[in-house]
């Protein structure tokens, strides 16, 4: 069973305010927003100015949940890590995660990264409480650029662990040289536009991206994934 929306504390560094999170849920259409693109809408809660936080999130599979992290402040950010913990629907104990980023990391305000944190998939269950902690610093010169992602092709359903793949062309929109690796991530969406599940790849070809080059990128997901939405970034160039 899903667990509901409910009102999470969200504590952000760098100045940040640390305050609880709104349970409206609204639908906020993906493009465009940072970078992010695909064919669904995601369904998040309401975000306030001022915050830094979570705002939609997956019940647990296999001790992953997918999450989306939204910038309602002012400032352009890098996100560094999320942290999650996960306490026992009966209050009896708590388990702790954390992702090392979202993609795109460095958000602009209003706009989205995706990602997913990791637990042990023993140590949560669906019925569990959920809360995140969002760890930012102020965005610099040399931070990640994000990627454009278009053209996409998904396969028809496979046998084995990979289930469909997500074909994809990611672009720089950038003035500057980006290089390899470059991270994507995806998040799929049920009907109702709420987070299923997240998966992600590294491209390491070719070496480096132009001004306005493209390179091609695939995703491969566990489960079917009909809707999604993709985020993309790499290295700035010296």
């Amino acid at each position: 069973m899903r667990p509901a929306l409910r009102t999470v504390v969200i504590a952000c560094v760098v100045g940040l305010t640390s305050l609880a999170g709104s349970t409206r849920a609204v639908a906020v259409p993906v493009v465009p927003n940072g970078g992010l693109a695909g064919n669904g809408t995601v369904t998040v809660q309401a975000t306030a100015d001022g915050r830094l936080m979570v705002t939609a999130w997956s019940a647990p599979v296999t001790g992953r949940v997918a999450v989306v992290v939204s910038n309602g402040t002012n400032r352009t950010v890098r996100v560094q890590r999320v942290d999650a913990t996960a306490t026992n629907a009966d209050g009896s104990g708590t388990s702790r995660a954390s992702s090392g980023s979202v993609v795109p990391s460095v958000l602009r305000p209003g706009q989205w990264g995706i990602g997913a944190v990791r637990f042990r998939q023993s140590t949560v269950g669906a019925d569990d409480g959920l809360a995140f902690k969002v760890r930012a610093r102020r965005a610099r010169s040399g931070d990640p650029v994000p990627l454009a992602a278009g053209s996409f092709t998904l396969s028809p359903p496979h046998e084995g662990p990979v289930a469909q793949t997500l074909a994809f062309v990611v672009s720089n929109g950038s003035r500057r040289l980006v290089v390899q690796p470059y991270r994507t991530s995806a998040v799929c969406l049920d009907e109702a536009g709420r987070l299923t599940t997240e998966s992600g790849a590294v491209v390491r070809r070719p070496r480096t991206l132009a001004a306005d080059a493209t390179a091609p990128a695939s995703i491969g997901f566990p489960t079917l994934c009909p809707v999604y939405v993709v985020g993309a970034e790499a290295t700035r160039g010296r």
